[in-house]
């Protein structure tokens, strides 16, 4: 049935109907685009093709950011006022943005009330360093769940200990597989790791090597006991490598 051309046919039951048929089309009309397109980016990933990156606020790593990540790598936490006494804080802002590090606030017992800003390393942001910092590629990211003083303690000791070129950090895990390599084969290597598997003897928390010699560092806060006090300072009679004790 055709409507007639010589009437007003704007509230024409044929009209109507024909309107609320394309209205109901419509939003068919866009489901099966936006279908379409989600479909074709399915088969992109499928083939291999990778999805646009995400933005990168960093070009290129400069001394100084390799120094602050390094530290960042090894010890786990820093400080705000330990970043911004090397690189700006606009560079600091460029970190977060590019998921590297994390601000965190602390509020540390001995102090107060009060606050303190600190920045902890991402896991993106270790996966990032070792892309980025060749040196940083055989050592192990230190990882710890102690309180965030403890490991800012440890970056200033860090800090300090590589300022010296030739000065290589050994991280806590590095400091365990320089032990399990050295008690592999002997005679007493079970009841060695039954020993560090039960904790009666532990790595410290890091090392500096310099010129042939190793040091061994241990952050000690109020909470340890003697034990742990007795576990790292077996570590380092058996490995015949002395060890300082910095307390936070």
């Amino acid at each position: 049935m055709n409507c007639r051309s010589d009437h007003n046919c704007s509230n024409c039951s044929i009209h109507r109907v024909h309107r609320s048929v394309w209205r109901s089309l419509k939003p068919q009309a866009a489901f099966t685009k936006n279908a379409k397109a989600f479909s074709e980016r399915s088969v992109l990933q499928k083939r291999g093709n990778p999805m646009p990156r995400r933005k990168s606020y960093i070009k290129q790593l400069n001394a100084r950011d390799q120094k602050i990540l390094s530290a960042f790598y090894c010890c786990q936490h820093l400080s705000q006022q330990q970043i911004t006494s090397i690189v700006t804080k606009n560079r600091l802002k460029s970190y977060i943005k590019q998921g590297i590090v994390v601000k965190q606030n602390y509020i540390p017992k001995h102090v107060g009330d009060s606050a303190h800003p600190v920045y902890a390393l991402t896991k993106s942001g270790r996966q990032y360093i070792r892309c980025h910092i060749s040196k940083m590629r055989n050592t192990a990211p230190y990882h710890s769940s102690s309180a965030p003083a403890h490991n800012i303690r440890l970056s200033e000791i860090y800090l300090s200990e590589t300022k010296n070129e030739n000065a290589q950090w050994l991280t806590e895990r590095d400091l365990q597989q320089l032990f399990l390599d050295t008690i592999q084969g002997r005679e007493d290597e079970r009841e060695l790791l039954d020993a560090l598997r039960t904790h009666t003897l532990s790595p410290p928390d890091g090392a500096v090597l310099c010129n042939g010699e190793v040091t061994l560092i241990e952050i000690v806060s109020v909470n340890y006991s003697q034990e742990e006090i007795s576990a790292k300072q077996t570590y380092s009679d058996y490995m015949s490598m002395p060890i300082e004790f910095y307390r936070v």
